[in-house]
């Protein structure tokens, strides 16, 4: 299972023949009934509905909801993305909207940090809301081109992303910013790189759940040139130079057979001191056990294992108790996480001191695929 990595995520409306309806039962919007939203009613629009929509699953919940907290929040991030449409490098397109509001309404309706299966090869493992949202604002620098930020940058698909930064390699102007994109998801077989080449200003990474990339038939004057190569599985031979790499969430490397070894299920030693996605390896008197992973709340141990917490969530101190925290920190809290504090401090919440309005203090979400960054 797995969480949708959106940052920041288009609101939630029901889009009818005649236009836009918005879900926030309280919430001020200014959409117009006979379109889809203008730049200037786009980010007030989305977010009021968005909140609507976290506000059903809070009442559902019985959690707490403010209002004024969510809207203001997504508001404000949502601007930021409208506002690069002002510099003339990226272009709106309106008409995307209604899909994308379509897919994050049926992402929204299952109240759940939870987004189900990844998506399948089949599918180019791109997910439903990334392939909708992805054509609302495209960048039109052609890679290699000045850009001021990620958006300006025009990628070919939702599989590429984008970002804008100086060029790090030598002889490069030092102050300008560049587009550089970078394939993601290639297949096994599929070619990947990790540094442009020569006169280039792309790269391409492997589908980090189908394997790595392998570097080592690249030529000296191309050292950064590979190839996609799939994980073992269980059972093959493993640890040697050129033997290749056990898929990390499902097995290790069992070093005295020299074979890819499954990772014990929650209840089973840990030896390897790894479990199985769900459990994490509690240890007493030197022994370990694959336990379940601990929830949202939870009692846990500063210094045991670091995947203890569930959601990638980190083991936070307890004031004036060295040893003892709670399952909580900011990592991984996402957009869909339906809590008291994504209730009561809007989806990017983290606590009392974000006042209800101010971005997160600390670590950040690592909801960071930007599908309109």
């Amino acid at each position: 299972m797995r969480k949708l990595s959106l940052r920041p995520v288009l609101g939630v409306m029901i889009v009818g023949s005649l236009g836009l309806v918005a879900l926030c039962g309280g919430c001020s919007t200014s959409a117009s009934t006979s379109g889809p939203p203008t730049t200037a009613q786009f980010a007030n629009t989305v977010a009021g509905s968005f909140c609507g929509s976290l506000q059903a699953c809070c009442a559902a919940a019985k959690f707490k909801y403010d209002p004024g907290s969510c809207v203001a929040q997504l508001q404000a991030n949502f601007q930021t993305t409208v506002d690069s449409v002002k510099d003339g490098k990226v272009i709106y397109n309106a008409n995307a909207v209604a899909a994308c509001q379509q897919a994050l309404a049926q992402r929204e309706a299952l109240c759940s940090n939870d987004g189900g299966a990844p998506p399948s090869a089949d599918a180019g493992f791109i997910d439903a809301i990334t392939a909708a949202c992805w054509p609302i604002f495209q960048g039109t620098v052609q890679p290699g081109g000045e850009c001021q930020r990620a958006q300006d940058c025009k990628t070919a698909n939702p599989d590429v992303f984008a970002s804008c930064h100086t060029d790090p390699r030598p002889n490069s102007d030092p102050i300008k910013k560049l587009c550089f994109i970078s394939t993601t998801h290639v297949a096994p077989g599929g070619a990947c790189r990790g540094v442009p080449a020569t006169g280039s200003f792309e790269t391409a990474s492997c589908e980090s759940t189908m394997g790595t990339c392998d570097t080592s038939g690249a030529p000296p004057t191309d050292p950064s040139a590979g190839t996609c190569k799939a994980f073992l599985a269980v059972g093959d031979t493993c640890g040697g130079p050129s033997a290749g790499t056990c898929n990390p969430t499902t097995s290790t490397c069992n070093f005295q057979t020299m074979k890819c070894t499954a990772l014990p299920n929650i209840g089973d030693p840990c030896p390897s001191f790894q479990c199985a996605i769900g459990g994490y390896c509690k240890t007493a008197m030197g022994q370990g056990t694959c336990t379940a992973q601990l929830a949202d709340g939870a009692t846990c141990m500063t210094g045991g294992d670091p995947r203890q917490c569930a959601n990638g969530e980190f083991c936070q101190p307890i004031t004036g108790n060295p040893t003892t925290g709670t399952c909580t920190g900011f990592s991984n809290h996402g957009i869909y996480d339906i809590s008291p504090r994504s209730c009561g401090f809007g989806p990017n919440g983290s606590g009392d001191e974000d006042a209800g309005i101010q971005p997160p203090a600390g670590p950040q979400s690592n909801n960071d695929h930007l599908w309109f960054q």
